[in-house]
């Protein structure tokens, strides 16, 4: 049955009801259609703005984004894709997209087949996430490049095959979305194709482009990705703050086997190396104690035999257990009981200079000591930040060029100084000058503050 977001029967005389015109108009046609999509049939559907607004963000934004972001720059850089036999390509990043679209296609059309509309909906919402949050945030750079060069093109042609395939999946789910991004993807550039996307058949996977090792290792990498971010939280060090090393403990060796995974790491966490060690006990010190509040109530007279075993194999327990599985400890009379994660308190006392997280053998360790070089470094990056912002405010383009103007606190001169071209290259500069613009010039100025500084910046587009 359908209810009113907090669960309540709808009536009119409670004010609760929502016409279906008022909600298409309102939501969306295509919004509401995703959100029952996603319901499991079985049971009520919370209807309302409320849920419509989570779909469009969870959703909706992220896939119009990325459809944007194609368009965008393809159009820039006048993009044609190419036909039958197309570019093969190298990155790692192209190969494991393809591969999380095969298994996509072969998801969805066995779902569909088994009446299955919410596992089908829901394995598309998590492959719009992948693309969204690691494919083109991993490989943007790859379009920012000057020239059209060929790991360019592969990028181009590896999102537009995804994007091209990806409508056709949609459309018996948000047909008016599917039919805009398929008029403009794909009619536009090859009108021998079916006018409608609804005119299309539905893909069919393509098995030569599964490859379970690097889903496997992608996955792991993201999950490192996260524990790297959780140690910089911990240090309480902004994430643009460069720093030397990250250390990576994990007995499973899957991203070592993938050089480019490891440097995607790198760059994601912002650190100069990528170190790899085979064990934390040369970077800190393990500590293992018992829940009592959960393990006595649990396993009551055996709770000290529980702790004895602790106190001399919790090290090695935590080293031999794979992540998110539960302890196995066997006791000193032979007994073997099962722990769960949760019942365990593991914590790792670092190093000075180290701070982790991880758990169950996988590790990631931060070596967090700054140098002089590593700070301007950071503060580089900060004013990259703002300057973007500024030409954000300004009104540019995402491929207009600019002459940067800075006066001001001479650190933070020195900082742009040292690292002009860095400095240029991320926001797009042809030059930086010191000092104020010349008379009559048409410029965007504002005061960036970092760290209890101020400098004056100016912007002026380059026609």
């Amino acid at each position: 049955m359908v209810r009113d977001e907090q669960g309540r029967e709808m009536h009119k005389s409670s004010g609760n009801m929502i016409e279906f015109n008022e909600a298409a108009e309102k939501m969306g046609s295509d919004v509401v259609r995703w959100l029952y999509a996603m319901q499991n049939p079985a049971q009520n559907i919370n209807f309302g703005f409320g849920p419509a607004d989570d779909v469009r963000r969870r959703f909706v934004l992220p896939l119009w984004n990325v459809y944007a972001f194609f368009v965008t720059y393809a159009n820039l850089d006048r993009f044609t894709p190419a036909g039958p036999g197309r570019l093969e390509t190298p990155a790692v990043l192209d190969r494991w997209v393809r591969a999380l679209l095969a298994r996509l296609i072969t998801t969805v059309r066995a779902s569909l087949d088994d009446f299955d509309v919410p596992g089908a909906a829901r394995a598309i919402e998590r492959f719009v996430e992948d693309l969204s949050l690691w494919y083109v945030r991993r490989g943007r750079r790859r379009y920012w490049k000057s020239e059209l060069d060929a790991d360019k093109q592969a990028a181009y042609q590896t999102l537009y095959d995804v994007l091209a395939t990806l409508v056709r999946l949609l459309a018996p789910f948000v047909p008016f979305l599917a039919e805009t991004m398929y008029q403009n993807l794909v009619r536009a550039v090859s009108p021998g194709a079916p006018e409608s996307v609804h005119l299309c058949e539905m893909p069919v996977a393509d098995p030569a482009a599964d490859d379970p090792a690097l889903i496997e290792a992608t996955e792991r990498t993201r999950e490192l990705v996260s524990l790297g971010r959780s140690a910089r939280n911990a240090a309480k060090i902004r994430v643009r703050q460069p720093l030397e090393a990250a250390i990576v403990i994990d007995r499973s060796g899957m991203i070592e086997r993938f050089p480019e995974l490891a440097e995607h790491m790198r760059d994601e966490l912002n650190v100069k190396a990528l170190r790899f060690a085979a064990s934390h006990r040369t970077l800190g010190r393990l500590e293992v104690r018992p829940r009592f509040d959960l393990l006595g109530p649990k396993f009551g007279g055996r709770i000290t035999a529980i702790v004895d075993a602790l106190r001399v194999r919790g090290e090695a327990l935590v080293d031999e257990t794979p992540a998110r599985e539960p302890f196995r400890l066997r006791l000193e009379g032979g007994e073997e009981v099962v722990l769960e994660r949760a019942e365990v308190d593991v914590r790792i006392h670092w190093r000075a200079g180290l701070v982790g997280a991880g758990d169950g053998g996988v590790w990631v360790v931060l070596e967090t000591t700054l140098t002089d070089d590593l700070v301007r470094e950071g503060m580089a990056r900060e004013l990259i930040h703002q300057i973007q912002q500024l030409r954000k405010e300004a009104g540019f383009q995402i491929a207009d060029r600019i002459t940067l103007y800075y006066e001001g606190d001479s650190a933070l001169a020195e900082v742009l100084l040292k690292h002009r071209d860095y400095v240029l290259r991320e926001v797009l500069g042809r030059e930086a000058r010191a000092g104020l613009p010349p008379a009559g010039a048409v410029i965007h100025r504002k005061a960036l503050r970092l760290d209890g500084r101020e400098i004056m910046v100016g912007i002026a587009q380059i026609t």
